[in-house]
């Protein structure tokens, strides 16, 4: 999930309008493809998710259950899992 927040805070580009692939810090390959209904899939480290946009910000969902939401503040992203913890990183 980091993979997401990252291309959208660093570089301002919606990986939700256009396919994005590279690689993370680490060098694991992942790809951001659009579903064409404003939604997008994420496949990374073998496993895929479906990013959704909302008023709150971007949701992750796996089989249609919620891995957390990503928010962008200012210079601020957070991801929120659905037990409420939160990570958050300064730009």
């Amino acid at each position: 999930m980091i993979v997401f927040n990252s291309i959208d805070f660093w570089t301002g580009e919606n990986p939700l309008q256009s396919l994005v692939a590279g690689t993370d810090t680490q060098g694991n390959p992942y790809t951001i493809t659009p579903n064409g209904d404003g939604t997008a899939t994420l496949a990374y480290q073998g496993q895929t998710c479906t990013l959704t946009p909302t008023a709150e910000g971007i949701v992750a969902s796996q089989d249609g259950a919620v891995i957390g939401t990503f928010a962008r503040h200012g210079n601020l992203a957070t991801f929120t899992a659905p037990d409420g913890t939160t990570r958050a990183m300064v730009r």
